[in-house]
């Protein structure tokens, strides 16, 4: 037993002493590698052979991309870097403070080393673009611009008329609109290859885009009834009709290819204010007498072989049909199913034209639940939307808690001969 423990103590000392030669400076060295680190990225337009070198101190590392422009800087020691990209007789860009964490890489991204596109926006789209709006062209670059001196090197066939804007958060983006655009027409646009960044390179390459506008057309054509604009008309209004074209028409041009039937005097004209897409509105001002009648069809018809802008027209006659409502009953008060009418209450009933006095009294009736008739006096109002109402004001205060119907039957013409189109009809109960 005495013997073992003391061979035991002699192998242990032989192994601790074998283990120890050289095993600080292999762990130090292991340690140093592991806890480096790297930076790598890509160089664009992506190229190999271009040179890429990093030094802080004494510390320098170097390298070259390779065929798709991808380097990496390995074994770099801890801190701030200054990185510096040299393209072979061209360019170089200088990264100050690229910092090197422990056992991790530092991504530089893509590093343009000269001007290009990164990336196309159309927000328009390319094809069909309203005349009356602008093809909207934003493209993003690699390094930051003289806007001022950006217009110069843009063109555009047929001509039309080109802005140029920049991003407020950004120099890289340029946002050219191309407006005054001609309907059914291809255009062709370009940047030339001596756009210059800042640091005076250039793209090198034509950026040519191509969009087409699309034909002339009717967007909408109506009347103003009440707050908003209708393809039917009140009886007794005027004939003011607006027209939505998607191009900027000359006004000249648009009365000549214009006719109404049946015939009504007056000229269209453009409105002041430019509504984006569809250029300005066109409103027909009537100069005679042109009320509109019930139930009138009124067609306009544009001739296509007339030039409206830049003597394009729309080819073929559009034909446009626009109506007018019949004699009708808007409302009637009380309205039906109300159960809480004072025993006072008049009854109003509002047309939507102007009406033959003696026809609607004749037409009109009010009576009990058990048709008991109920005598009263007739007076016409003017309202505040225009026109006139029917007030029958009873003779003596209606029965509490009784149930009351009114009728204005289809005899009731308007001032023009026309007969109500359907019967008006309300019940309600007058208050306990």
């Amino acid at each position: 037993m005495r013997r073992i423990s003391i061979l035991s103590v002699v192998m242990l000392m032989i192994a601790v002493i074998s283990g120890g030669c050289g095993g600080d400076e292999n762990i130090t060295n292991n340690y140093a590698i592991e806890s480096n680190g790297s930076i790598f990225g890509r160089v664009m337009p992506a190229q190999p052979g271009v040179e890429v070198a990093a030094w802080q101190a004494s510390e320098v590392k170097s390298t070259v991309t390779d065929d798709g422009g991808y380097f990496m800087l390995a074994d770099m020691v801890p801190g701030l870097y200054e990185v510096r990209i040299a393209v072979p007789g061209g360019s170089e860009r200088i990264i100050s403070e690229v910092e090197v964490q422990p056992a991790a890489g530092t991504s530089l991204g893509e590093i343009a080393v000269s001007l290009m596109i990164v990336r196309r926006e159309y927000p328009n789209g390319l094809d069909n673009i309203p005349p009356a709006g602008a093809a909207v062209l934003i493209y993003y670059y690699s390094m930051p611009m003289y806007l001022g001196e950006v217009g110069s090197h843009i063109t555009i066939d047929p001509p039309a008329e080109i802005s140029v804007y920049g991003a407020y958060y950004s120099d890289y983006q340029l946002r050219v609109e191309v407006t005054d655009l001609i309907p059914s027409v291809t255009y062709t646009m370009t940047i030339d290859a001596d756009l210059e960044a800042l640091d005076g390179s250039t793209t090198g390459e034509i950026e040519t885009i191509i969009f087409q506008t699309e034909a002339l057309k009717v967007m909408s054509c109506g009347f103003y009834e009440g707050y908003d604009w209708d393809s039917i008309a009140t009886p007794g209004s005027m004939f003011n009709c607006r027209l939505q074209i998607n191009a900027d028409v000359d006004p000249d041009s648009l009365n000549t290819a214009v006719s109404i039937d049946p015939p009504i005097a007056g000229f269209w004209y453009p409105s002041s204010d430019y509504y984006y897409g569809h250029g300005r509105y066109l409103y027909f001002f009537p100069t005679g007498a042109n009320e509109l009648l019930p139930e009138q069809v009124i067609t306009i018809t544009i001739d296509g072989s007339v030039g409206l802008i830049d003597n394009v027209g729309f080819g073929t006659d559009t034909i446009l049909t626009l109506g007018v409502y019949p004699v009708m009953i808007t409302s009637i008060y009380p309205e039906s199913g109300n159960r809480n009418v004072y025993i006072d209450s008049d009854i109003r009933v509002y047309f939507n034209t102007d009406m033959n006095h003696a026809s609607v009294e004749s037409a009109f009736s009010m009576t009990t639940w058990d048709d008991v008739s109920v005598d009263g006096s007739f007076y016409w109002r003017d309202y505040y939307e225009g026109g006139e109402y029917l007030e029958f004001d009873p003779s003596a205060y209606l029965d509490a808690g009784q149930v009351y119907k009114v009728t204005v039957n289809m005899t009731a013409r308007s001032l023009t001969g026309h007969y109500l189109d359907g019967a008006g009809y309300t019940f309600f109960m007058t208050r306990d």
